[in-house]
């Protein structure tokens, strides 16, 4: 048996909190991240039948670690993209939206949770370095994908 770890973080948070003016505005948009993300994994539990499946020890702000069936994983990631990316598009209610970056580790269920947690860190950073890279480069602002197999 195999988990298929999704790990998500948002991108460019700086840039939206700097354009914030008060205390209550930094507050509102806080809570629209906190309520997108939150809203978009129980979507994704719902449509994709996975309650009592599935393991989110990370679940808050811009960050999101599910731990899924890994046959389903990358249906999964695909869907929960879709999802944000409508949640994020005007996170802030002036038209201004986050992007992010996602991974998927898998790996066996018997893996420590610390090597699970550190590996999908890493891929996680991986991910944010290309896509930061892309962008640096004038290159259309994209997501992207980056898996690694534990399994063997």
């Amino acid at each position: 048996m195999a988990w298929g770890v999704i790990y998500i973080d948002g991108n460019n948070l700086g840039k939206l909190y700097s354009r914030i003016q008060t205390d209550q505005e930094y507050i509102k948009v806080s809570e629209n991240i906190e309520r997108a993300s939150i809203n978009a994994v129980n979507q994704v539990i719902e449509q994709m039948k996975l309650k009592d499946k599935y393991a989110s020890p990370i679940l808050g702000g811009d960050d999101i670690m599910l731990f899924v069936p890994s046959r389903l994983a990358i249906d999964i990631y695909f869907k929960l993209d879709e999802i944000l990316t409508k949640e994020f598009r005007n996170i802030d209610g002036k038209g201004n939206g986050i992007s992010y970056c996602g991974s998927i580790l898998f790996c066996k269920k018997t893996m420590p949770l610390k090597i699970i947690f550190e590996a999908s860190n890493s891929l996680l950073k991986e991910a944010k370095s290309a896509y930061y890279n892309n962008f640096q480069k004038g290159e259309k602002e994209k997501k992207l994908y980056c898996y690694e197999s534990t399994l063997g």
